[in-house]
């Protein structure tokens, strides 16, 4: 049996001498290998003191060229007792507990982010829906002005018409005929010394007039480039009152045309289409013009891809570019403060600078 025990065979942690040598290794040998030897190597098997061969080379279970490898104030001589196996199993066990338990974190944490995007994904869909839904609400808005404005019949007599069932070249032929007529020469269309009543004829806006706000954006360009919508506010073209303080997305509020420019654009809006809608409608339609230009400035300050309407077509072989380029000449000055004054006679009101 003293072969059996050989070091050598702490070498190979087997408990047979008929495996090959490993001189050079650490082999750690499991405890299951000790009940095979038990079985294997006793010279009678079934003599019940040859299990405890297994049991000698336990204290062998970690060797290097037949050396057990000293852990602290272990020696090669001393056998590891069963309380020290336990702390080295309960070690082992921690730290397989642990993985487990970082596993389980590593798991969690990949399920909160699956949830997380799955919750980003919704909030895009839902603004997309959102952005959707509005988009289409404001097209049927337009649609809806666009169904319900009237056209001013050529007769009196003539009943009322859909503006967007008359062929444009029909439309057009009756805003000609109102820009030579008398009351459309008394209209005023020129401001800082420039007439713009040879450019009505020459816009020939009939095939815009049934989409107020397209019909707006061409007028404008007109007079103005329509990027300066972006800083400035357009007021009430029937009446030329000054918009109310406008402010943008970023709380910086808008400048304002003033009343004459006002004036000045409504007439012309008129002059090149307004004249064919019917008086009944007429209001409905001066508010789409006017929610055309300030939102069409509103889109472009939020960042949208700026389209300026061409007018190539007006003056052939020429570059159409608007008349002004600078909108400050027609800002609005500054509001004044105002203060009532009651006396004992009667309430007035002054103007403070």
């Amino acid at each position: 049996m003293s072969e059996v025990l050989d070091d050598l065979l702490c070498v190979l942690g087997f408990t047979g001498a008929r495996f090959s040598r490993a001189q050079n290794r650490l082999i750690l040998a499991f405890l299951e290998h000790g009940p095979v030897g038990g079985i294997c190597d006793g010279e009678d098997m079934r003599r019940p003191g040859v299990a405890l061969l297994a049991l000698e080379g336990i204290n062998q279970l970690f060797c290097v060229d037949g050396q057990l490898l000293s852990i602290e104030s272990v020696s090669p001589a001393e056998t590891v007792s069963p309380d020290e196996l336990k702390k080295l199993f309960s070690i082992v066990e921690s730290v397989a507990a642990g993985q487990t338990e970082i596993l389980n974190l590593l798991t969690e944490q990949a399920n909160r982010m699956t949830n997380m995007e799955g919750a980003i994904s919704l909030c895009n869909e839902r603004i997309l829906k959102a952005s959707t839904d509005m988009m289409a609400m404001k097209a049927a808005e337009a649609a809806a002005a666009q169904s319900t404005i009237m056209r001013k019949p050529v007769n009196p007599s003539d009943p009322p018409q859909a503006i967007s069932l008359v062929p444009y070249m029909e439309l057009q032929e009756q805003i000609d005929a109102f820009i030579e007529s008398a009351e459309g020469k008394a209209l005023d269309v020129s401001i800082n010394g420039k007439s713009f009543a040879m450019d009505a004829h020459l816009v020939r806006a009939a095939q815009h007039v049934k989409k107020p706000r397209d019909f707006a954006a061409v007028i404008f360009q007109m007079v103005l480039d329509v990027s300066h919508l972006k800083d400035y506010s357009i007021g009430y073209l029937d009446t030329g009152r000054v918009a109310g303080i406008s402010k943008r997305q970023n709380g910086g509020p808008k400048t304002l045309f003033s009343e004459d420019f006002n004036r000045f654009l409504g007439n012309l809006c008129m002059l090149c289409g307004g004249c064919v809608v019917h008086e009944t409608t007429l209001r409905v339609w001066w508010s789409e013009v006017r929610y055309g230009l300030n939102s069409k400035g509103d889109n472009i300050f939020a960042g949208s891809s700026l389209t300026s309407p061409d007018l190539h077509y007006m003056r052939p072989g020429s570059v159409h570019l608007p008349v002004f380029s600078d909108p400050k000449v027609f800002a609005a000055p500054p509001a004044r403060k105002r203060r009532f004054v009651v006396n004992e006679s009667a309430a007035s009101v002054e103007e403070l600078g």
